[in-house]
């Protein structure tokens, strides 16, 4: 892509997520985003997506 004259280089984002059932109704969920921590750019205006970052998620179900 082009931007103000220079190329903006387009780079996927590395993800890992993982599941895992802690009883019928119970799970944890791991997703760790950016693994490698590159300088990704999240859209054509130049602007950078979030370095390395983890997310634990818990859901109960009824």
């Amino acid at each position: 892509m082009d931007y103000g004259g220079h190329d903006v280089p387009s780079r996927s984002r590395l993800t890992w997520n993982t599941s895992y059932d802690l009883t019928k109704n119970d799970n944890i969920t791991l997703t760790m985003n950016n693994l490698l921590d590159r300088d990704n750019y999240s859209n054509r205006y130049g602007n950078l997506d979030l370095p390395y970052n983890w997310k634990i998620t818990y859901t109960r179900t009824f």
